[in-house]
């Protein structure tokens, strides 16, 4: 496994601070560092180097990056969301029927795909090793 070193950053979106959004960094190989961003939009990052072994920071390589951002669809809370989700779980567990109107559709995503998608984001970064590793994301909706 290679040395990692410390990873952290900003995401914003349209100048505002992005919360709750997965950050991938991926060069191709089997190795991927991710992080996710807090309230004001920093995220430190963790590599995963099989099932058991996490390590935080990355490897020192150039590296291509999303931002996803998955939310309810419809308008729907992220309460009302997770309100449904235990609706649904308790009838499953329960072994009462379970009608159409029960199903929780899917998350959609958030952030242009210029950003989220792997193969088309626009997002890079270059881990160096003894330097200090802090990138900034500014993000637009547009």
């Amino acid at each position: 496994m290679p040395p990692t070193v410390e990873v952290k950053g900003t995401v914003t979106l349209d100048s505002s601070p992005l919360t709750d959004a997965d950050v991938v960094f991926f060069d191709g190989t089997q190795y991927t560092a991710f992080g996710k961003t807090d309230g004001t939009g920093r995220f430190t990052l963790k590599t995963r180097f099989n099932s058991e072994f996490i390590e935080p920071g990355a490897p020192a390589r150039e590296y291509r990056v999303t931002v996803s951002k998955m939310i309810p669809p419809n308008g729907m809370s992220e309460e009302d969301y997770q309100s449904k989700k235990m609706a649904l779980r308790t009838k499953r567990e329960s072994g009462e029927k379970i009608l159409e109107s029960d199903y929780v559709p899917s998350k959609i995503e958030s952030i242009p795909a210029k950003y989220s998608v792997a193969s088309q984001t626009t997002l890079k970064a270059n881990v160096k090793g003894n330097q200090e590793n802090d990138f900034s994301f500014p993000l637009t909706s547009k």
